[in-house]
């Protein structure tokens, strides 16, 4: 999805949160980390393209498919993550927050983008991306 759709899904989803749970730990936690999680597309760019930054090269980046970008965030482990967190810390309610704003985030994110539910694990990139640098290394 593009950010301004994410940041709508994000307020709307947080919304209907706060109206529910009446929390405005679980909604702000909630919008920040449903929106945030895409700061990793501005690590894999400054890692591909360095500096200056430009919002022109930004977007010529972001719609680049077949290079390599790690997404650092864009992972179901970190949602697996963020959902023990919430249990080990007894639901509080900035973790459970977090845990449903990277879930929905990277829900959206693959219905949108209708790619297979494995390319939504950082471990599965990271072991891709292992496997063609190795190929084109020769090992």
């Amino acid at each position: 999805m593009k950010p301004h759709h994410h940041i709508a899904v994000s307020v709307i989803f947080s919304s209907i949160l706060f109206l529910i749970f009446k929390s405005w730990g679980l909604a702000v936690a909630s919008l920040v980390s449903g929106i945030f999680i895409d700061i990793d597309y501005l690590i894999d760019y400054l890692k591909c393209c360095g500096l200056p930054f430009t919002i022109e090269r930004f977007k010529w980046f972001y719609d680049q498919e077949h290079l390599m970008k790690i997404r650092l965030f864009h992972g179901w482990e970190w949602v697996i993550f963020c959902g023990v967190m919430a249990w080990f810390y007894d639901w509080n309610v900035w973790m459970v927050g977090i845990f449903l704003g990277f879930g929905q985030h990277l829900f959206f994110d693959k219905i949108y983008r209708g790619k297979p539910f494995i390319k939504y694990f950082l471990f599965w990139r990271i072991w891709r991306i292992w496997r063609i640098w190795r190929y084109n290394n020769d090992y």
